[in-house]
């Protein structure tokens, strides 16, 4: 992989880990940046939560060492007021190296705030937003978002070049429309559309599942990078694969290493309950027995005696 500049910042590489609601903390964000990715996000935080001093928002935001230039802070919301107070919020307990606003969610509670993909349609609001954000933060900033809502139009291509004319760093674009969702193919002509018309760097992003999906986005659009999602999440391998990293790793080593870091930040008592919900995504690993199996456990103590069970060395 090709080595990414944005601004005065060479990254070791064009590799970015997208962020997910519910999975972006800080134990997958620790081993996907061991496994080379150079920009990882985080989950989506809400303004207006972050504004309000939510408790549980706050410790989303909670930074991991040596987190610097690694990650990016997404943001997602309406208001101009609220991302301002946000930016000050994160600022008296860190300073943010690096913000994306969120300009593409197709969820219908994300629809419902006025946020995601309503700013397709709503573009002047965009502007307003981008140009507030872009003079209260001096850091990287960028904006992600969808090729349109329907296949017809060009959205996403008007707000990429707002995004540009505002001041954001870099674009990140999902190759598929707000119609779509998480369904059907992405359109790599699409996105090509908006490389060409665009000179900050753009991140693609949609279906990057395998090395090949990966030199096949980058060679036919012409993207700087990549932006990948839950073909990471699906394979934590992905990541170490396209960065050339910990080489030596096998998925089993990749399971016990995220346990690792969930009971570094959870605790004995909490991060065997957490983790659960990460069984399905290492489906590699085992069947549905052994699935169910893990669901039932009552404790740390159970969990890790049915991972030495099965061979793993915790």
């Amino acid at each position: 992989m090709e080595r990414l500049k944005i601004r005065d910042i060479n990254f070791k590489n064009n590799i970015m880990l997208a962020p997910l609601a519910g999975y972006s903390d800080i134990p997958f964000r620790n081993i996907m940046r061991d496994s080379g990715a150079s920009v990882i996000y985080t989950e989506m935080i809400s303004t207006e939560a972050l504004a309000r001093k939510n408790e549980k928002t706050i410790n989303m935001l909670q930074k991991e060492p040596e987190g610097e230039p690694y990650t990016c802070i997404q943001l997602f919301g309406n208001s101009i007021e609220s991302y301002l107070k946000s930016i000050k919020e994160m600022n008296m307990r860190f300073k943010p190296y690096q913000i994306n606003i969120n300009m593409g969610c197709p969820v219908k509670k994300i629809l419902k705030s006025k946020a995601g993909c309503y700013f397709l349609t709503h573009q002047d609001e965009a502007r307003e937003i981008i140009r507030a954000v872009r003079d209260a933060f001096s850091g990287i900033l960028s904006v992600k978002s969808r090729l349109g809502v329907g296949e017809d139009d060009k959205l996403g291509l008007e707000l990429a070049k707002i995004s540009q004319e505002e001041g954001a760093d870099y674009f990140v674009i999902h190759g598929r429309t707000f119609k779509q969702g998480f369904s059907g193919e992405v359109s790599l002509e699409g996105i090509k559309e908006i490389c060409e018309k665009l000179d900050i760097p753009v991140i693609g992003n949609g279906d990057i599942r395998t090395v090949e999906d990966a030199e096949k986005m980058l060679s036919i659009t012409g993207c700087q990078g990549l932006m990948i999602g839950r073909g990471a999440y699906g394979n934590p391998m992905l990541i170490s694969e396209l960065c050339g990293t910990n080489k030596e790793y096998d998925i089993k080593d990749f399971f016990v290493k995220h346990y690792k870091e969930m009971l570094k930040l959870y605790g004995n008592k909490n991060a065997y309950r957490i983790f659960k919900k990460w069984i399905p995504w290492y489906k590699r690993l085992f069947n549905k027995q052994e699935k169910m199996y893990f669901f039932l456990t009552k404790n740390n103590l159970e969990f890790e005696n049915k991972l030495r069970e099965m061979g793993f060395i915790v």
